[in-house]
Formats: structure tokens, C-alpha cells, sequence
């Protein structure tokens, strides 16, 4: 039997949060719209920065290397806070500096972190060896050598740490709340007004970020004049940013050699500095970064490229300017509206991309050119603001569908499955092997889960979670041409409410990660647990013809969080007073020096209102 490659050793899972695909995508079509940080700042200075702390956080304790360096908590504390400090100097904020951390997530982006976690969890090579340890000094520098896995110990490391609920992201947050308000008192901050949204507040940092940026321009119509910057790691960044429609936002990237995917791919040379007292993983540490190091995306200039491009090859198809939807002043901000929804087609956090769309190769930019085709036909975009345009979704489906027998016939050459090569019989055999689908009902309903998980997101997107509870029950997409066919729906959502912290953990940890959770929670995700049905020790993970292994599809059980719950319920009564204070809702915390606070109260108000709802 082959290797699978989440079993060999020479390729080892190394994921980016964010896959870096898209950017270099839009370089590519778009051309250059980044600068250095430097001459970015020099031009304006930033008024707002904003940190995605999961990024800084992963980046600071692990490095994304294989094997994970062992250090103390200790050092892993002062690398994250070396990490903050070394980003408000690259920066230098003038009014605030907002940091989230990833708190409780919805129950859509739940099931894709099952999928991840589960993945890795698989390879029990990872598991038994998921530790490089600094154990002996050297004159300045501390030997790496390679130590078993083991529990939670304040030394061994594993990445599953960096979840809400666990004891070390208590650390965590409690490290950096105090240290923030050490620096503030020190004036390390100046007349900057310091936020901080912790693991206890829930949503994802980067959506916790832009609800605060959304709240501040409904309270003040100079917030939108002012220089906003967000650094992360999430490809979500760019799509948020331009959901936003602001004139002054921009996205803080490293440069290329010093990206975290990049770094990643590099040989650890960890060694102890003697001058600052951390531990460094390598020359190209994070922690370690100048301003030079980073570059600034531009979103305007990106926006104006994508309405030249959308004009320049309609004048060139239809030989003509006349183009009177395109020549209103919301044309540009409508073109980015409709290429956010277009990208959700590529895949997502929430759901699986078209089989037939790919970053990877031209079918992506096809598409875009299908859609600009389409645009003359329609006199009109996709989207208004919350809503798509189903009619007119249909009809770029049923021009993509073209495309789509091509398709059939080279999956059947890549899966070996020579004898589906014919469209409709390969279409039978998606459906059935891997949908797991049948019939015209069960595939309609799939496609309709589809349409609304496309609405799910723009409201995610461009106003807030529409739905805590909801996500998409299918391992796979549709096929274009099954969705070419979904009639015009009415979609609506129930809003419900975040799971608590210890819940979301719960969902998320694979069997052998079960020593994170409470005692009385583990017994539900064993194979006689009432929750057992959700964590299976053999499950498929199906390569889908991609090489990187976050691109493969990992068959589990879809998480009911209703039933999850309901059997956490059960067992809260056994639950010791530290599990408890983990298990609350939190509130931000808001920073500043006495002198400076009341001049910054109205977005300080603002800003904790955003956190608290």
C-alpha cells in the first residue's frame, strides 16, 4: 500500500492560515497594487492598526515548523509580546491599536477545523514526534533535540493549544491583558488608545476587527477619512477589506521571502539570545522583523484596477463605451461587491469550492471574463449589498457548465476512472461517490444549501454572522451545472447564539488531543461516549488530485452542535471552578492613559460595544 503523504516525513503538513494562492492571483491579473511599509508610512501615517492576534500567536509559539521548538511558556509569552511590540513599532499607530484573538467561531467554520485538526491528528508520526527541544546551552545558543510527544506539560507544544478554552490560551490572554497595561502605564503606547479583544470575547479575530471598524464609521464620519491598517494572515483579510467600501483601508503583508509559508519551508536553527533572553527560532524570525521586512496592500488602487479591467474588456468584446451601469460612481465598489462572491466559488473556510474553479489554473480568471461578458447582458452586477441576484447567478452557472465537460473527462483520466468519462456518467459518479447523493430531490437539496451558504457568507462579510448555528452539510460542491438549475429562493436564517468556549473545544479536538479538555468532557468523544459518533479514530481523507494536503477533503461526521451542547449540558455539574472561569463569555479590554481617555471616549464606547454584544 502507497504512503499517504500526511504519512511521509519529507512532507510534512506546514499549513498558512490563509492560502497565499489568491494574492499572487490577483498580482498576476491585476498587476502590482502593494508598497513597502516604509514609503507607505511616509506618504500617511497609519491613524488605526489592527492585529489578527491568531496570526502572532502562531507565528511566535510554533513558527508553522516541523518539529515544534520546545520551550517553556515562559519564552512562548515573551515571544508573543516581543511579537506585539516589535509590530506597534514597525507601525507606530497614532490614534489606536486594536489587537482580537480568535474566540468561539460558528458552526460553519467549526466543521472546517474538525477537518484540519482531524487531518494532522492522523499522522501518528506527527503526534509521536511533535517536539524539537532546547535542552542543553552551548555558550549563547541552545541545542535542538528531538523529544517524544507528552501531555501538557509547560514545555511540549502542540498547536491545538491555540483554541479558546484551553489552559494555555487562559495564559495567554491573562499574560497579554497584563502586559498591555504595563506598557500603557510606561507610556510605551503614547497618546494611542490600546484594545484588546481576548479569546473570551466570541468570533474570529479578523470579523471581530472589521465589526469594530464598521461600528466606528457609524459613529463618526471621520473615521472613514483616517488611515486604517490590518494585519493577518488570513487571505479573508483582502475580501473584508474590500466588502468595507472605505477609501483609506489597507493590509499588512511581510514581504515575499520573509511570509510566513515561505518561512515555514526553512531549516529551524533555534539558539537563545543572551541580549533580549528569548529564544529565536531562526534568522528570519518573526519576532525579529523590521519595517522593511513588511509591505502595505493597497485596496483602492486594487479596485480601480478591477474596474479597468472589467472596462477595458468590454470595450474590447463589444467594441463600444457605452456602458451606462458602469459609468455611475458605485460601478467600482458593486465590480469588488460581485469578485468577493465570485471568490467564495474558489472555497472558503465555510464551503468547498466549484469542481471546476481553481486558482490553481486559468478556470478562475474564465470566469471573471464570463462574468464581465454577462455584466453587458445584464445591465446590472450579482449583488446588491446582502442580496444575490439569483437569475442572474443561474446564468453565469449555466456558462460555466460549458466548461464543465471538459472537466468530466480529465478528473476521469486523474481518478482512474476511465469508464465515467463520458459527462452525464461522471456525473452520476460525483454525485453518488462523492456527494453521496441521489436523485433529482436529494441533489436540489444540496444545491439550495449551496445558494445559501453563498448568502451566509456576504452577510458575514458585509454585516455580521447571520447565523451562529447554520453550515453546510456536504463534503463536496455542487456541480455548476446542478446549480444552473436551483430555482429563486427565499434564503433566511435563524440567529441563535455562540456555543461556549469548553463546547467549541469539545467539537473541535480530535481523540488524541482529548487530554485539553475538562475530565468530565472526555469521557463524551470516547468510543462509548454519548457524543462518539463525531469522533472517529479511522475516517477517509480523500486527496481530490491536489498535492497540498490542506486542499485534501477529510470525511468526517458533520458536528450537530445542538446535540453537542445538549451533552455538555449533562456533565457541567462536574466541571472544577478553573474549567468554569474558562468557560465564560469575556469582555475587551480598553487601555489608555488617564490624561488621553476622555478625548477618546465616544470611540472607546463604540469600540467595547462592538465586543460585548
Amino acid at each position: 500500500m502507497p504512503t499517504r503523504r500526511d504519512q511521509d516525513k519529507s512532507n510534512r503538513d506546514i499549513r498558512c492560515h490563509g492560502v497565499p494562492r489568491m494574492f499572487y492571483w490577483l498580482l498576476d491579473n491585476f498587476g502590482s497594487f502593494k508598497t513597502g511599509l516604509e514609503k507607505a508610512i511616509d506618504r500617511r501615517p497609519v491613524d488605526h492598526f489592527y492585529i489578527d492576534m491568531n496570526a502572532i500567536i502562531h507565528v511566535a509559539t510554533h513558527g508553522n515548523m516541523y518539529p515544534v521548538v520546545q520551550m517553556e511558556n515562559e519564552q512562548r509569552l515573551r515571544r508573543i509580546t516581543s511579537a506585539i511590540e516589535m509590530m506597534f513599532n514597525v507601525v507606530r499607530p497614532r490614534k489606536m491599536f486594536y489587537m482580537a484573538v480568535d474566540g468561539v467561531c460558528p458552526t460553519a467554520k467549526i466543521n472546517q477545523q474538525r477537518g484540519r485538526r482531524f487531518r494532522i491528528s492522523k499522522n501518528v508520526d506527527h503526534m509521536a514526534e511533535v517536539c524539537s527541544a532546547i535542552t542543553s546551552k552551548d555558550g549563547d545558543t541552545y541545542v535542538a533535540q528531538r523529544l517524544p510527544f507528552d501531555e501538557y506539560d509547560n514545555v511540549t507544544f502542540n498547536p491545538n493549544y491555540i483554541s479558546p478554552g484551553t489552559d494555555f490560551m487562559q495564559i495567554v490572554d491573562h499574560e497579554v491583558a497584563n502586559w498591555l497595561a504595563l506598557k500603557t502605564v510606561e507610556g510605551f503606547f503614547g497618546k494611542c488608545l490600546v484594545v484588546y479583544s481576548g479569546v473570551t470575547v466570541p468570533g474570529e479575530g479578523e470579523h471581530k476587527i472589521f465589526q469594530c471598524i464598521r461600528r466606528m464609521n457609524k459613529a463618526s464620519k471621520k473615521s472613514r477619512k483616517e488611515m486604517h491598517l490590518v494585519y493577518g494572515l488570513d487571505a479573508d483579510l483582502m475580501m473584508l477589506s474590500m466588502a468595507l467600501k472605505m477609501p483609506n483601508i489597507k493590509v499588512l503583508r511581510e514581504e515575499r521571502n520573509y511570509a510566513p509559508h515561505v518561512v515555514s519551508k526553512k531549516k529551524g536553527e533555534p539558539f537563545f539570545s543572551t541580549d533580549t533572553g528569548i529564544v529565536h527560532l531562526h534568522k528570519w524570525d518573526f519576532i525579529d522583523l523590521k519595517r522593511t521586512n513588511f509591505e502595505v496592500v493597497s485596496l483602492r488602487t486594487l479596485r480601480k484596477r478591477m474596474y479597468e479591467r472589467c472596462l477595458n474588456h468590454l470595450m474590447k468584446k463589444f467594441r463600444t463605451s457605452n456602458f451606462d451601469f458602469l459609468n455611475r460612481t458605485e460601478a467600482p465598489y458593486r465590480i469588488t461587491d460581485d469578485f468577493v462572491l465570485l471568490s467564495f466559488l474558489a472555497g472558503n473556510d465555510f464551503l468547498p469550492r466549484l469542481p471546476t474553479i481553481d486558482f490553481a489554473n486559468d478556470s478562475f480568471l474564465e470566469m471573471i471574463n464570463t462574468y464581465y461578458v454577462l455584466m453587458q447582458r445584464w445591465k446590472g452586477f450579482l449583488t446588491d449589498g446582502l442580496k444575490i441576484h439569483i437569475p442572474r447567478l443561474q446564468s453565469l452557472f449555466k456558462a460555466l457548465a460549458k466548461h464543465e465537460m471538459k472537466w468530466f473527462k480529465e478528473r476521469a483520466m486523474l481518478e482512474d476512472v476511465v469508464e465515467y468519462s463520458n459527462p452525464k456518467l461522471y456525473a452520476d459518479y460525483y454525485h453518488k461517490e462523492k456527494c453521496q447523493v441521489d436523485g433529482k430531490n436529494n441533489i436540489k437539496r444540496m444545491c439550495i444549501d449551496y445558494i445559501k451558504g453563498l448568502f451566509w457568507i456576504l452577510s458575514y462579510y458585509h454585516h455580521d454572522c447571520p447565523s451562529w448555528d447554520w453550515s453546510y452539510r456536504y463534503h463536496y460542491a455542487p456541480l455548476v451545472s446542478d446549480l444552473a438549475e436551483v430555482p429563486n429562493i427565499e434564503v433566511t436564517f435563524n440567529k441563535g447564539g455562540p456555543i461556549t468556549p469548553l463546547e467549541h473545544l469539545l467539537a473541535v479536538s480530535p481523540p488524541n488531543s482529548n487530554e485539553l479538555l475538562p475530565p468530565s468532557y472526555r469521557q463524551l468523544s470516547t468510543s462509548s461516549g454519548e457524543l462518539r459518533q463525531y469522533f472517529p479514530t479511522e475516517f477517509e481523507i480523500n486527496e481530490d488530485g491536489k498535492v497540498n494536503e490542506w486542499e485534501h477533503v477529510v470525511k468526517l461526521p458533520f458536528v450537530n452542535t445542538h446535540k453537542l451542547v445538549k451533552a455538555a449540558q449533562k456533565v457541567n455539574a462536574g466541571l472544577k471552578f478553573s474549567s468554569l472561569y474558562k468557560n465564560k463569555k469575556g469582555h475587551i479590554f480598553v487601555y489608555q492613559k488617564p490624561e488621553e481617555s476622555k478625548k477618546t471616549a465616544g470611540v472607546s464606547s463604540e469600540t467595547s460595544k462592538n465586543n460585548t454584544q
